[in-house]
């Protein structure tokens, strides 16, 4: 069974290394800028979100300004924005429609952003700037601190789970990409494995449905299921959930091996004809998930020598059952019981009571003839007569092994 783990917002793996001051405040005289994170680490193809707010004195905000330059410049040009609040027409074009302000009201004094769709070429330093009134003058400061964003290749798998499958159900099975961006919708595909050697399981009819939950005006969480009818050959089958970000040609994937609860009708191998005085052996295998617990039920309860057997399999039980020296009084119907199953064979124990007198063969121009008569038939219990039984063999052409070779043959007889 499978599980969605958690429902946090995912801003991946961020690493705070700001040590300007415990609460990660900046300040320059009466303008200071707060951020939670100055490093931030994050994948490509999902989205970052840099958490920021300022203060300043006597300061009425007007507009937010994010740039995106070397570190080695003290201040970045109009040239390198990357977000303006006010003014889309000066934006990067590789950053037009990917960058956002999580609190579009710049009065309330916070400036975090949203950058969606990352790609490797976004990683470096982003600086702040802020525009407005200072005692009644147009005045803008940029804050020297920056945060430095690393985007590395994308390593997080897809979340699929489902509800317990049992054969002959219809099943589900849930796939959610990584992230909770809101920018480009991933393409979802599902894969069954191929088969394997003789596996020739043709893959059931599925279905496919595509939905997407908007929790925040931000954030969106992305999700396929695919729909099938569970049968025993699923059992154990892997299938993949592929999430392909086309924005940024990433792809992830996730593959998940399926367990179907399914039993089907044991199954009885062995001789069910012995001859008195030989070995029974008979073996029941059972096919299910969960392995069933197999055992047999016997035709006698008398006490009679008994060797049994049983053993486990992950996808299976089988219960094994030798009887040496058997007798008429092993003759019988033998169950072997699994779970919702119970099958039978029915035991014939024979005897075989030699070669009588009046066995021969004769030589009749080119046929030889031969005539082989043997005691023998169905076992039957101490003090009950026994049937004889006449077997003949005419027309040998070949005089070898004459009435040995025919007796011998007729001493293997089943009735």
């Amino acid at each position: 069974m499978f599980f969605l783990a958690g429902a946090a917002f995912l801003f991946h793996v961020c690493v705070d290394t700001a040590s300007a001051s415990q609460s990660n405040n900046f300040c320059m005289g009466s303008f200071c800028i707060n951020l939670d994170k100055t490093e931030i680490v994050s994948e490509a193809g999902l989205c970052t979100v840099i958490p920021c707010s300022f203060s300043a004195i006597d300061f009425t905000p007007q507009s937010i300004v994010w740039f995106k330059c070397s570190q080695s410049k003290s201040r970045c040009g109009d040239s390198e924005i990357i977000f303006h609040s006010k003014n889309t027409g000066k934006i990067l074009d590789g950053f037009r429609g990917r960058v956002r302000m999580l609190q579009s009201d710049v009065s309330l004094w916070d400036c975090s952003i949203m950058v969606n769709e990352l790609t490797p070429s976004d990683s470096g330093a982003y600086q702040l700037r802020v525009n407005g009134l200072l005692r009644n003058t147009n005045e803008g400061f940029t804050f020297k601190k920056r945060v430095l964003i690393t985007v590395t290749p994308l390593r997080q798998k897809p979340t699929v789970w489902s509800e317990p499958m049992i054969a002959g159900q219809s099943a589900m099975l849930t796939c959610v990409p990584p992230g909770l961006c809101s920018g480009y919708i991933p393409t979802i595909s599902w894969a069954w494995k191929q088969s394997i050697g003789n596996d020739t399981h043709a893959v059931v009819p599925n279905r496919t449905a595509f939905q997407w939950e908007t929790l925040t005006p931000f954030y969106r969480r992305y999700k396929s299921t695919l729909t099938f009818n569970a049968t025993a050959e699923h059992h154990g089958r892997d299938i993949t959930c592929k999430v392909f970000y086309w924005g940024v040609n990433e792809t992830t994937e996730k593959t998940v091996t399926l367990n179907v609860t399914y039993a089907k009708p044991p199954s009885i191998s062995g001789r069910t004809t012995v001859k008195e005085g030989d070995t029974l052996n008979l073996s029941c295998n059972a096919d299910s998930f969960p392995p069933s617990r197999v055992f047999w039920n016997l035709p006698y309860s008398n006490g009679t020598d008994l060797q049994s057997g049983s053993q486990m399999s992950p996808t299976g039980a089988s219960a094994s059952l030798d009887i040496p020296n058997v007798t008429a009084a092993h003759s019988g119907r033998y169950q072997c019981v699994a779970t919702n199953y119970t099958v039978h064979v029915d035991v014939t124990v024979t005897w075989f009571g030699g070669i009588l007198n009046g066995s021969g063969c004769s030589l009749r121009g080119p046929v030889l003839t031969c005539v082989c008569i043997s005691g023998g038939g169905l076992a039957v219990p101490r003090g009950v007569g026994r049937r004889r039984q006449q077997q003949r063999h005419a027309d040998c052409r070949r005089p070898q092994r004459l009435c040995d070779g025919v007796c011998q043959h007729a001493s293997r007889w089943r009735p």
